[in-house]
């Protein structure tokens, strides 16, 4: 992105002042985005949250030295420029001269440093992000503007690894606990927005950087109101409340209907809804694959894409989405078939032997509960879609819908038996963080306990290969394995339907969502709403 120049910021900061002293009253003010969150961050320590509303905010209030561009191609963020080793063990950057802190002082190699430091801190607890860094034997910081890492072997995200960790500023943490530290309820970073306010409960704000070495952005100020609820959020778009919101396929309908409140973005993004089955052996059901086989075909997931999605999704194969290079075309889902279901069941030693219409094993019911984050009312509808095709298979499913971050405590703990939730893709396939066995402990995502010597054989080799064409060979090998152990039941790639109010102006569909690819969001603006001024 090419910078832009202080006098125009002023020029466009000028032109909405006038616009909103002459809107009516009641009018939104034009220099500010209103914006949502599924669910209040906890803490916006973007080194130890891996949640999407604390990295989304990550990605505007701190920079990473690389990022995703249009076309998926790394593009510089803090770096200007990178050098790969021919072994592709070392990767040196260069940094963009003359960033600053929003605290005014200067980014060094330095910030690289410590960031790397605290994401393979094990007191950090960063979930999702340390394994991506674990082989990094080394680094070293040559001058202010050089950051130099090596790795102990050859690895395929020698440059987009860095996609994934926001850089912190070491003075602002020197001599303080990281995880504890209150800094992070108003974090200082370098990127296109400042941290302005937090009201528990109501809002987050944001303020342009007048100073962002990138160009400052046109929006002035991006505020988020935390807004679980759908229904809620199509409210507040519908009362002029909100300038953007994702939307349920009924809303779309719905929107369509009125006409006025704004326009609707439909876009296939790297998304795959799925259900963990724990088989940590805290639980006596899942741990045979033949059980969890029968979960996956006693789910209708073709009737829940067709009614509850409308159409706007495809029932899924793999943790791989068909958009990416490494997805296996010839894999087939398997069907919707409650009788296959029972017959493996029965294989698997869960029969109904008293009558009552439970199996049973060993003494056990099979009775289990199966937990879900609050507010999603999709996947409200796919459990109860899914626990009347398990009942009548003799299995009981309890529900349990949680606030947020009781959901990701239990998630994060394996305090749960079976649980539904979604997972947002990156554009390499990966597949390291979510299959590999090393990763069942809480600092990992392998939510499932899933362990199987050749995904991890094949997991560690596709980390190692440049090769593009041997990684793909690798990766449709563990969607093959994965396919027949069913460790979780994936259940559908979602297009994402987005409403923007007439006035928000530039958002472009990108398959990693609107928010999520860089430049993004700095390349949108406001317009003052017809009529007024």
């Amino acid at each position: 992105m090419e910078p832009r120049t202080a006098r125009r910021l002023l020029t466009v900061l000028g032109a909405a002042a006038v616009i909103a002293a002459c809107a009516p009253p009641g009018a939104p003010e034009l220099a500010t985005l209103r914006a949502y969150l599924s669910a209040e961050p906890a803490t916006l320590n973007f080194i130890t949250e891996n949640d999407g509303n604390t990295m989304q905010l990550a990605g505007l209030v701190a920079d990473t030295l690389v990022d995703f561009g249009r076309d998926l191609a790394p593009v510089p963020r803090l770096a200007t420029a990178w050098e790969i080793s021919p072994d592709s063990r070392t990767v040196t950057f260069h940094l963009h001269p003359g960033v600053r802190w929003h605290d005014g002082q200067p980014l060094t190699s330095d910030d690289v440093a410590f960031s790397l430091e605290k994401v393979l801190d094990p007191a950090s607890l960063a979930a999702g992000k340390r394994s991506v860094f674990e082989t990094v034997e080394t680094w070293e910081t040559p001058d202010p503007l050089t950051f130099r890492a090596t790795r102990r072997e050859p690895d395929a995200r020698l440059v987009t690894s860095w996609e994934t960790l926001p850089i912190l500023p070491r003075h602002v943490f020197a001599g303080r606990d990281f995880v504890s530290a209150p800094e992070h309820r108003a974090p200082i970073g370098t990127g296109p927005w400042r941290f302005q306010s937090w009201e528990a409960g109501r809002r987050i704000v944001l303020e342009a950087n007048p100073e962002y070495f990138g160009g400052p952005p046109d929006i002035a100020r991006l505020e988020f109101r935390p807004l679980p609820e759908a229904a809620t959020r199509l409210s507040a778009f519908l009362a002029g409340e909100l300038d953007l919101t994702s939307l349920r396929p009924l809303d779309r309908e719905r929107l369509s209907a009125t006409g006025e409140q704004g326009r609707i973005l439909v876009q296939d993004v790297l998304f795959v809804w799925y259900i963990a089955w724990n088989q940590d052996g805290s639980n006596p059901f899942f741990g045979d694959s033949r059980v969890r086989r029968a979960m996956t075909m006693a789910l209708d997931r073709a009737g829940f894409v067709e009614r509850v999605l409308g159409g706007t999704g495809r029932v899924a194969t793999s943790f791989v989405h068909p958009a990416m290079a490494a997805f296996d075309p010839d894999l087939v889902p398997w069907a919707y078939d409650p009788e296959a279901a029972a017959r493996l069941l029965d294989a698997a030693g869960w029969r109904d032997l008293d009558g009552d219409g439970v199996r049973e094993h060993g003494g056990r019911r099979f009775a289990f509960t199966l937990i879900l984050p609050a507010g999603n009312q999709e996947m409200d509808r796919l459990a109860v879609l899914f626990q009347e095709g398990l009942r009548g298979i003799g299995v009981e499913m309890a529900l349990r819908t949680l606030e947020y971050n009781v959901y990701r405590g239990q998630r994060d703990d394996r305090q749960f038996e079976a649980m539904a939730g979604g997972w947002n893709l990156d554009p390499d396939p990966d597949c390291y963080d979510f299959w590999h066995s090393s990763q069942r402990g809480r600092d990992g995502i392998n939510y499932p306990g899933f362990a199987n010597a050749e995904v991890d054989r094949l997991c560690e080799a596709g980390r190692r290969s440049v090769d593009p064409a041997e990684r793909i060979t690798l990766y449709r090998r563990v969607q093959r394995i994965l396919h027949e152990e069913q460790p979780a039941t994936f259940i559908a790639y979602r297009a994402s339907i987005v409403g923007l109010s007439r006035r928000l102006q530039g958002v472009e569909p990108h398959v990693l969502g609107i928010w999520n690819w860089y430049p993004g969001p700095l390349r949108w603006r406001l317009e003052s709403p017809a009529g007024s001024g």
